[in-house]
């Protein structure tokens, strides 16, 4: 199990209730962490961080205009935040932005995808559109 916590760090308790580590790699982690392929990904004060699930260490930190109070969203490339400054896409292995969308209004919710599939007949190939969806104050 995984939590944020009020006094800046990050707790991974095992399923008896043991401590596993602490992190203290960001200001304060705001919003509920999400976990997936041995990451955890959690929102902070000053952007979003990724730890190793197994021991806590900093994989990477992505900086955003303002803090990221909801859960990310995951898709298999890409990780969603919201800001009260607007909607983000970071890289999933590097935490790098692919693209920052203002917006004139806070973004507190979590941001939520849809896939939407669409198949050609002959070579009955995918196509991929992913669109957010977005809380608003």
């Amino acid at each position: 199990m995984y939590a944020g916590s009020w006094d800046n760090k990050l707790y991974a308790v095992h399923k008896d209730g043991s401590l596993a580590w602490i992190s203290e790699a960001a200001v304060f982690f705001a919003a509920e962490p999400v976990v997936a392929n041995g990451v955890v990904d959690a929102g902070a004060l000053d952007g979003l961080f990724a730890v190793h699930a197994a021991n806590g260490s900093v994989l990477w930190k992505a900086l955003t205009d303002s803090a990221v109070l909801g859960r990310p969203s995951i898709s298999a490339s890409t990780i969603y935040v919201s800001t009260f400054g607007g909607v983000y896409g970071f890289s999933i292995t590097t935490g790098q932005i692919i693209w920052k969308k203002q917006l004139p209004n806070c973004v507190p919710g979590v941001p939520t995808y849809s896939v939407d599939r669409g198949l050609r007949r002959r070579r009955k190939l995918y196509r991929t559109r992913v669109s957010l969806r977005l809380g608003c104050c």
